[in-house]
């Protein structure tokens, strides 16, 4: 049985859809996350299914029972579900421990009660020993805990979090998103989680919905949206990669081989090449740039080997990122920092043919 059903969700503001027909099936426990750029809907889907703003048209199904529709609209207090926003909004006057224990006093619980489930939120979010402190002596990544522990100390059946790493340094961002992970892991609660990042995407979620203007581009796990990207938009967005556009001069069941500029010729091998158009067709391929291997001296025997010049060099620390031209196209190349190549030098470039993958539109 799915948790969280949206279905044919859409919603304007004025002659602007900022979500568009939009349908996503949500299982009891899973980690989702929607990503894409500022623009794309993510938000406005997430406040829709927390009950913040109405819909115009569509349903929003929580455990069987209808919550939103274009004629009905649960308010939010009634939904069981919690929200973790990207600005703490933790109460300046109140203790860690007020904080947190704000929802369960609403709700009129038991005095012992919310005493227990407060701690057991401290402990689960770092936070014990800390509870008798006001949110001015707090880290931004404490304040962003006591936030995530006023959402989760309630027991919501589904847990929304709008770029709630956002605020935070690269470091603090890294090793909080591991700590989300684990924690939902840990609840088994259902999650929704909005992101511009990548990355970050890739480390919380199990599941990942690439949205772009209002509708869903792919969705799948991180592997599948990474390395078998069905679009230029989801190649692009998603990681760092090459995109070439070519046509088909041949074509049978386990490979294709393309035309790029300057009568370049490129073998392509992949279980989805049986989806590609026919011979003579414009099409694009994705090649990401850990996946070409670049050499001092050609490598004999091999297909798909080019001849060319490095023109830029970036030094990333573990990693060089170079960029390869070869005749009228400049292909990212990244190689381990042990290996270095000196700008203006000649070189040769492969790229197996199995990591050249043919996106559809």
């Amino acid at each position: 049985m799915s948790k969280l059903a949206i279905k044919n969700l859409t919603k304007k503001f004025g002659g602007f859809t900022a979500v568009d027909d939009f349908s996503l099936t949500i299982q009891e426990g899973e980690f989702v996350a929607l990503v894409g750029p500022s623009g794309c809907g993510k938000t406005t889907t997430l406040r829709c299914v927390a009950g913040f703003i109405p819909i115009d048209d569509g349903e929003i199904i929580l455990s069987d029972k209808i919550i939103s529709s274009k004629k009905f609209m649960l308010p939010p207090e009634r939904r069981n579900m919690a929200m973790v926003f990207q600005s703490y909004a933790v109460w300046p006057h109140k203790t860690v421990f007020k904080n947190i224990s704000f929802g369960l006093e609403l709700r009129k619980t038991p005095k012992s009660e919310i005493r227990d489930r407060v701690m057991r939120s401290l402990e689960l979010t770092k936070l014990k020993g800390l509870e008798k402190r006001y949110p001015n002596a707090l880290s931004g990544g404490q304040q962003q805990r006591v936030a995530l522990a006023r959402g989760l100390v309630v027991e919501p059946e589904i847990l929304l979090l709008d770029e709630p790493l956002s605020n935070l340094d690269a470091t603090l961002r890294e090793e909080m998103r591991f700590d989300l992970r684990e924690i939902q892991q840990k609840l088994k609660i259902t999650s929704i989680y909005v992101t511009h990042d990548q990355a970050e995407a890739m480390v919380i979620a199990d599941r990942i919905v690439v949205m772009k203007d209002g509708k869903i581009e792919q969705s799948g796990n991180a592997r599948e949206i990474y390395h078998y990207p069905q679009s230029r938009f989801v190649a692009g967005f998603v990681g760092t990669t090459n995109l070439l556009t070519g046509t088909i001069q041949e074509k049978n069941e386990t490979a294709a081989l393309l035309k790029f500029s300057e009568g370049i010729l490129m073998k392509l091998k992949s279980s989805e090449t049986g989806l590609m158009p026919d011979i003579g067709s414009e099409v694009s391929v994705s090649i990401r740039p850990e996946s070409i291997l670049l050499q001092k001296d050609k490598i004999e025997a091999a297909e798909n080997v080019y001849q060319g010049k490095i023109i830029g060099k970036t030094f990333l620390g573990d990693t060089y990122d170079y960029r390869f031209k070869m005749q009228n196209e400049i292909l990212r190349v990244q190689t381990t920092s042990h290996q270095e190549f000196e700008i203006d030098s000649e070189a040769y470039i492969y790229i197996d043919p199995q990591f050249c993958k043919y996106v559809e539109k």
